[in-house]
């Protein structure tokens, strides 16, 4: 699966588990569990674009392209419980992307070699259980996961409103959380924008991460 902001990293990341559902032939729908990122979401609320990929590890070689649109469902929203029992009770859920499908592709897989299944992995399973006393075993990144949506937020804020810059860094205190790291933060909305109408929001941002 792979997604894109405008600016930055592309993010392309494996999948594994009973995630997958077909909804109708223009629609698929994928549960997302926890892991050490979240670009996926962040990109999406930039750029609305979606690739899922799948390869053939036996038999004919084949490499088939989804390529599409995509809404995402968080256990806040309303489509959350109707799309939630169609997958497996699986740990660490956190997001359903419904995949609009605007375009279908295959292509040769001569290069894709072959590989046997043996099984899947539990350890992320194991992470996202809880244990006795319904405390959760820590991810090691999940501070990772929340700047890499919140950084997003802060710069679709930004593309969304081109307000004044005064008013502007005055609606991020909505969005500053005195966990996340100002500076790729001040990277992200001032550096890769390159506006100079956006330089007072620096100041801004260093007063609500100052404490």
């Amino acid at each position: 699966m792979g997604t894109a902001a405008a600016d930055g990293r592309v993010n392309i990341s494996p999948k594994g588990q009973d995630t997958l559902r077909v909804l109708d032939a223009n629609r698929v729908a994928w549960l997302n569990l926890t892991g050490s990122g979240n670009e996926t979401a962040a990109h999406l609320l930039a750029v609305n674009r979606i690739t899922l990929m799948w390869c053939a590890f036996e038999g004919k070689p084949n490499i088939l392209r989804l390529y599409g649109t995509a809404t995402v469902y968080h256990p806040r929203d309303a489509e959350w419980a109707e799309l939630l029992p169609l997958f497996p009770p699986l740990p660490g859920a956190r997001q359903i992307v419904v995949v609009e499908v605007e375009l279908v592709q295959t292509s040769c897989g001569m290069a894709v070699p072959f590989f046997d299944y043996r099984a899947e992995r539990n350890g992320l399973h194991e992470t996202a259980r809880p244990r006795a006393g319904g405390a959760v075993l820590a991810h090691p990144q999940p501070r990772r996961q929340a700047e890499d949506l919140r950084q997003q937020e802060l710069i679709t804020l930004v593309l969304k409103t081109k307000a004044a810059p005064a008013t502007t860094g005055a609606a991020f205190g909505i969005w500053a959380q005195p966990n996340l790291s100002a500076s790729a933060v001040v990277k992200l909305c001032i550096v890769s924008l390159s506006l100079p109408r956006y330089v007072s929001i620096h100041s801004r941002f260093r007063q609500l991460f100052a404490h």
